[in-house]
């Protein structure tokens, strides 16, 4: 993904007013109060910079999310210095100010629910794996660079694709290896939502404590099937950067993904592949 922004790990835990800026939540005023915020953006993600134009539809839809602004500049001895608001103040700018490019921003459907994962649990969006070897923007990465392989007709490499996006998270998610790698005890049956809901019960100075040592490993892997209506317009966007796909094989943007892919393989990924 282009941009600066880089997330080693995913963020595990939302501020309450990101709820109400879902597609879920607004219903049909969703698309309507997006439209100005992604035209500010030039309908990219601001987190990313990936292309999300607004199709030409009588609806105008966009793929992009709102998330809530939440750096806020405080000007100390002439020098501007970036803080994070918190929840309460994210809240009240919404509430005093509306949704608008000033209180919101426009962030990739993949970036959006990695650092919101709790709603991503919630809402179906994707699953937590074990994946220590590899940092959470690489893992949207690679994840992308599958779903665009595996739209592919006639291609070899489709196929694993689509055997990879559904066995990676079955071989990195279990139940018995997050519960080791977390701390729960060997009895207990572990969800990723029981979990967190344990977690966000402890006092603070301890929650920090236990994610310090037990949430490094995990990341936020995305549900192929609630990610597949976006696939064929990430091969779009991919033979547009990288060349057109006019040969079933040997085309430069399939080159692309496989180069990245034995990229991966070098970062431990290569037991996924042959499962």
């Amino acid at each position: 993904m282009p941009g600066s922004v880089v997330m080693k790990t995913p963020r595990l835990f939302s501020p309450a007013v990101a709820k109400t800026l879902l597609p879920e939540s607004l219903g049909a005023d969703f698309q309507r109060v997006m439209a100005p915020v992604a035209k500010e953006a030039r309908h990219r993600c601001e987190l990313t910079g990936f292309p999300y134009p607004q199709t030409q539809d009588k609806e105008n839809h966009s793929w992009l999310m709102l998330e809530p602004r939440e750096e806020m500049t405080v000007a100390r001895a002439g020098n501007a210095k970036p803080l994070i608001k918190t929840p309460e103040q994210l809240a009240q700018d919404i509430k005093n100010q509306g949704i608008n490019s000033k209180t919101v921003r426009a962030v990739c459907p993949l970036y959006f629910w990695a650092r919101h994962t709790d709603l991503a649990l919630s809402f179906r969006r994707g699953s937590l794996v074990f994946a220590p070897w590899i940092s959470q923007t690489e893992l949207l990465q690679f994840f992308r660079a599958l779903m665009v392989a595996s739209t592919q007709k006639g291609v070899p490499a489709a196929t694993d694709a689509r055997q990879t996006l559904y066995k990676f998270g079955a071989l990195f998610g279990n139940g018995s290896t997050l519960c080791e790698v977390t701390g729960f005890p060997e009895d207990m049956e572990w969800t990723a939502t029981g979990w967190l809901k344990s977690v966000r019960r402890l006092p603070a100075r301890e929650r920090r404590t236990y994610l310090q040592r037990f949430a490094v490993n995990l990341r936020f892997w995305p549900d192929p099937d609630a990610f597949k209506p976006l696939a064929p317009y990430w091969a779009k966007v991919i033979k547009t950067k990288i060349g057109k796909a006019e040969q079933v094989a040997g085309t430069p943007w399939m080159n692309h993904y496989q180069s990245y892919l034995r990229e991966l393989q070098n970062k431990n990924l290569a037991p996924v592949n042959k499962a």
